[in-house]
């Protein structure tokens, strides 16, 4: 089986106005990412399960997760994102799931924390959440 290098998928931002044709960039200084989806469930046991756990699914609920390093010279970087969260700026982001981009999922969603960290004598970074809304979107059939 053919692995992946976690180095080639990338998380994008569209920061065109709709209806614009899109504009991604890259959040650059990003160093890792994280897609969460997740189910929420039910309790569905009754006294007839015998003894064992039984479940419905409820919601389907995403978040993304981005950890970065703080440099001033990128295109697309914290203080992009610092933006978009000040304003509470709805946001469309793109992320990969194959190294040849060839698929991917779109997200429309809200940056719902944004942090920096500073420890002396370390590489200064940051760390983001966000919450999306709704399903995302995929890019292939």
């Amino acid at each position: 089986m053919a692995k992946i290098n976690g180095s080639f998928l990338y998380i994008d931002v569209n920061i065109a106005e709709s209806p614009s044709p899109p504009d991604w960039k890259t959040i650059c200084g990003a160093t890792s990412h994280t897609l969460n989806h997740n189910t929420a469930t039910d309790d569905a046991t009754t006294k007839c399960s015998g003894k064992h756990e039984e479940h419905i699914p409820t919601l389907n609920t995403y978040t993304i997760d981005v950890d970065g390093l703080m440099d001033p010279t990128n295109e697309y970087g914290f203080e992009d994102l610092l933006e978009l969260q000040l304003n509470q700026t709805p946001i469309q982001v793109r992320g990969y799931v194959r190294a040849d981009a060839e698929r991917y999922l779109t997200y429309n969603g809200t940056i719902t924390s944004l942090s920096n960290n500073a420890d002396m004598n370390t590489v200064a970074g940051w760390s983001a959440s966000i919450q999306v809304n709704g399903e995302p979107e995929k890019s292939w059939t």
